[in-house]
């Protein structure tokens, strides 16, 4: 199921934001006056999913593709037992990496902009793990950005590089390497759920 789910430069959304779905129940809810973004949500899930068209934020088209790249992140939450073996190293990966994810994580660059989506995070896992036995599961965050190429958020940088061995000049672990390691969790995840959105 998805837990989560980041969005950047989507519809309402400007910048990067974090929203919790779930903490382990197989229901949801998206309550909230209008204008806040609940539809940007299911369309941004939509877009993910079904290739639907993305609805990029007014602010980011201003600013012109150089300065900011969307993206649609689902944080998975998947039964250890129900992933194909073939992308338990993967999936394994991404959950040391995202339960390790923190603000007090020296490794972690945290900025202004950055720091209450990173705590909104931290207080979900938080949460998650005291519902559930997360040794069961993968938590994934993995999704794509507005040019098909595979994406992890803001959660993309130093640590990452660091968790994965990898050696970066910018702090980031660029698209091709996570497009090479990731492209088949991804496909995988993509394909395998299905999500219907009825707009009325």
């Amino acid at each position: 199921m998805i837990i989560g789910v980041f969005l950047r430069y989507f519809k309402t959304y400007s910048g990067t934001h974090y929203i919790p779905l779930s903490s382990g129940s197989s229901f949801c809810g998206v309550v909230g006056n209008n204008g806040i973004g609940k539809s940007s949500i299911l369309e941004g899930l939509d877009a993910f999913f079904n290739g639907k068209n993305w609805n990029v934020n007014s602010s980011s088209k201003r600013a012109g593709k150089g300065r900011s790249t969307p993206h649609v992140v689902p944080l998975f939450l998947i039964k250890k037992s129900d992933l194909p073996s073939v992308h338990h190293s993967d999936a394994q990966a991404l959950t040391d990496f995202v339960l390790n994810y923190n603000l007090r994580n020296p490794e972690i660059s945290v900025t202004p902009t950055t720091r209450n989506t990173i705590k909104t995070l931290e207080e979900h896992i938080s949460k998650l793990v005291r519902n559930i036995e997360i040794k069961d599961y993968f938590l994934m965050p993995i999704g794509m950005n507005d040019n098909n190429t595979v994406s992890v958020s803001i959660l993309n940088g130093k640590f990452l590089s660091k968790s994965f061995n990898i050696n970066s000049v910018d702090g980031k672990v660029s698209d091709e390497i996570l497009h090479d390691r990731f492209n088949g969790l991804l496909h995988y995840l993509k394909y395998r759920y299905e999500y219907i959105y009825i707009y009325t």
